[in-house]
């Protein structure tokens, strides 16, 4: 079957002119982040989210279909956001306590005595611990072959 570029081309550019992107962000993410600040101060003032909700669709905040929003939709949007802030902050908290990492230029990560380094090091689990060996005294090549005989003289044929 021939598919002619140019046809295709144009079909796709009619057909998305008529269609918005469903991956466009409508941006509602975007400003109820940034208004998380002012919407924790209302919510402590106890206003209720419905109010809240109507306040931001007055002023133009839409969900991504173009309908107003919800004070279902908002508290699902703060509640995704903060889970989202308290996931981040778990990251970084865990970034700050690993020491093999070098240290971020923000300043969160404490130093590392091998962040500067230039030689690699094995991690401390993967070291060789040296103990102290057997104080026995080497044993000779007969003795090691009458040990393994006598571990192993009960697969021998008795005579």
């Amino acid at each position: 079957m021939k598919v002619d570029a140019a046809k295709l081309r144009a079909s796709v550019k009619r057909l998305a002119e008529g269609r918005p992107d469903r991956r466009k962000s409508s941006d509602l993410m975007a400003t109820v982040r940034r208004l998380m600040p002012v919407i924790d101060q209302l919510r402590a003032d106890e206003v209720p989210w419905a109010v809240i909700a109507a306040s931001l669709a007055e002023q133009g905040v839409v969900e991504g279909d173009g309908r107003p929003l919800t004070d279902k939709r908002l508290t699902s949007v703060v509640s995704k956001l903060k889970e989202q802030a308290a996931k981040r902050d778990a990251r970084m908290q865990a970034r700050t306590q690993r020491v093999d990492l070098a240290k971020a230029p923000n300043g969160r990560n404490p130093p590392s005595s091998t962040a500067g380094s230039s030689t690699a090091r094995l991690a401390p689990e993967l070291t060789v611990v040296r103990v102290d060996a057997d104080t026995r005294a080497p044993i000779s090549e007969a003795e090691i072959l009458r040990e393994k005989r006598d571990k192993h003289q009960h697969l021998f044929k008795k005579d």
